[in-house]
C-alpha cells in the first residue's frame, strides 16, 4: 500500500497537469489537440489496469470499494470519521491498530477514486476543446 501522502501528491501533481494541459489545449489546432486526448486515454488506461492489478493483490476487493465510493463517498467518509473519533480512546492497542489500517485503507480508496476523476475530467476538458475548435472552424 502507498503511503497516503504519496497518493495525496500524486492528485496534486495530476490535477495542476491538467489545468495546464487545458490552457495549453486552448492554443492548439484540432489535430494537436487530438494527439493529447489519445494521449490521455492511453495514459488512463495504463493508470486504471495499475490500479486493478494493485487491485487484484489487495485483500480487499477494490472493484467493491470503488463501487461504494461512487455510490456514497461522502457519506462512508463520514462514517468512518466518526467511528474513528468514538473510539479514539479504546485501550486495545490491537483493535485500535486494525481500526486505523481500515481508515487507511478506505482513504486511500477514497484517493484512487479521486485521481481516477481527474482522469475522466482530463480527457473531458480536452474533448470540449476539441469540439470548440471544430465548431468554430466549421463557421
Amino acid at each position: 500500500m502507498r503511503p497516503l501522502s504519496e497518493l495525496l501528491a500524486d492528485m496534486s501533481v495530476r490535477a495542476k497537469a491538467v489545468e495546464d494541459k487545458a490552457a495549453a489545449a486552448q492554443q492548439e489546432t484540432h489535430q494537436q489537440v487530438s494527439d493529447r486526448i489519445n494521449a490521455v486515454k492511453t495514459d488512463a488506461k495504463r493508470r486504471g489496469d495499475a490500479a486493478r492489478s494493485r487491485g487484484a493483490d489487495a485483500e480487499h476487493d477494490i472493484s467493491a470499494r470503488w463501487a461504494t465510493l461512487q455510490a456514497g463517498v461522502r457519506n462512508q467518509l463520514d462514517e468512518i470519521h466518526g467511528a474513528v473519533d468514538e473510539r479514539r480512546d479504546a485501550h486495545d492497542a490491537k483493535v485500535a491498530q486494525r481500526r486505523a489500517d481500515r481508515a487507511e485503507e478506505n482513504a486511500e480508496a477514497a484517493v484512487e477514486f479521486a485521481l481516477s476523476a481527474i482522469d475522466e475530467a482530463d480527457e473531458s476538458v480536452l474533448e470540449a476543446i476539441d469540439a470548440r475548435l471544430v465548431a468554430n472552424a466549421a463557421v
